[in-house]
């Protein structure tokens, strides 16, 4: 039970459920664990029925996050030249799917991990990863490659990367590296 009838929550409520003022159940977060049976149990002065719905989910796979080193932030991947940068899918989809990447928009190569070494200005831009089965055809999400950005400050040079901050002096001009 998922709300008992007075609308408060059952044992079966995860806090992803809610009902609306017109009684239909919501629930946020769907994941295919929640594929199943719902009964609908109405109580009336005027006594009590019933209805059970089957729910079939099937999962999608469009969008599929890109394992990525270095980490991305919200699909920006910022590096610097002359370092390896890893992409890779990690979706597991049934029957195992051919995997082929994109750079923008032109094949790039194939298999569950492209591999760039000593990232070059011409590597910087789009990635995508398509997943191809007999059930169809799925996306990742764009991964887009580029340089760290850089803006001029007076005093000291420093560079902020995912481990911190760094300073360092570099004459008259300062730079801020931002990842």
């Amino acid at each position: 039970m998922i709300f008992s009838p007075e609308g408060f929550p059952g044992p079966g409520h995860t806090g992803r459920e809610t009902l609306d003022t017109q009684g239909s159940l919501i629930i946020r977060n769907v994941t295919t664990l929640d594929a199943g049976s719902y009964t609908v149990v109405l109580e009336t002065s005027r006594g009590r029925s019933s209805a059970t719905e089957q729910i079939q989910l099937k999962a999608s796979y469009d969008g599929v996050q890109l394992v990525t080193f270095p980490g991305n932030r919200q699909g920006i991947l910022r590096s610097d030249l002359n370092y390896s940068v890893i992409l890779q899918w990690a979706a597991l989809i049934t029957p195992e799917p051919v995997l082929q990447w994109t750079f923008n928009g032109r094949p790039r190569g194939t298999g569950e991990r492209l591999i760039i070494h000593r990232l070059s200005v011409k590597d910087l831009g789009t990635y995508l990863c398509l997943a191809e089965n007999s059930q169809g055809v799925y996306l990742s999400q764009p991964v887009t490659i580029m340089l760290p950005r850089i803006l001029s400050l007076p005093g000291s040079h420093i560079c902020h990367d995912e481990l911190g901050v760094h300073r360092q002096k570099q004459g008259r001009k300062n730079r801020l590296y931002v990842g």
